[in-house]
């Protein structure tokens, strides 16, 4: 989120861009960049959060609190697809996983538009044990958000989705810029 108030005419207030930063130098406007958020992930354009999934979760499984979950983003064949990957037995594996697609494409309309444009995969859903989820080695908490897509020419690894903590700080955008 970013609250800038030096624009006068068109402020931006608590807009979420998925950035995690702190101020490195106030004084000179320098940020330090420490990661991604990991409260959403980004499959193709559309924005798909964890309440959201949560949400529908919950629903489908008869309103008990949803089990742990994790996102793993992927991509194969040009498209981007969501993995979640659930915590849970159920029943019928198979008709819970369509009841989600289901409910994304009524509930979220640019996942709906994504998959009539056939730009994403539909969400796949992998049902397991929580000790199959992979966990933050440094709190031994489950890492929210796995993007193994290749961003740059190399497979990403499994990460924690704030990352390690970058030593240089960038100039703030807002404050770099003489006459704002």
């Amino acid at each position: 989120m970013a609250t800038n108030l030096l624009r006068r005419l068109m402020p931006v207030i608590r807009y979420p861009v998925g950035d995690l930063a702190q101020w490195a130098d106030s004084h000179r406007g320098l940020l330090r960049l420490l990661g991604r958020s990991s409260d959403h992930a980004r499959v193709g354009t559309a924005e798909i959060s964890f309440a959201v999934l949560n949400s529908h979760l919950t629903e489908i499984l008869g309103g008990q609190e949803p089990p742990p979950m994790q996102i793993v983003l992927r991509r194969h064949h040009t498209k981007d697809e969501l993995l979640l990957r659930v915590a849970a037995q159920v029943t019928d594996p198979a008709d819970c996983a369509r009841a989600l697609h289901e409910r994304l494409q009524t509930s979220h309309v640019p996942y709906r538009d994504h998959i009539a444009r056939s730009l994403i995969h539909p969400v796949a859903v992998e049902w397991t044990t929580v000790d199959r989820l992979h966990l933050n080695p440094r709190t031994s908490r489950v890492v929210p958000v796995i993007d193994e897509r290749d961003h740059q020419g190399s497979p990403e690894k499994a990460v924690d989705s704030v990352g390690p903590h970058l030593s240089q700080a960038t100039p703030s955008p807002s404050r770099s810029r003489p006459g704002r």
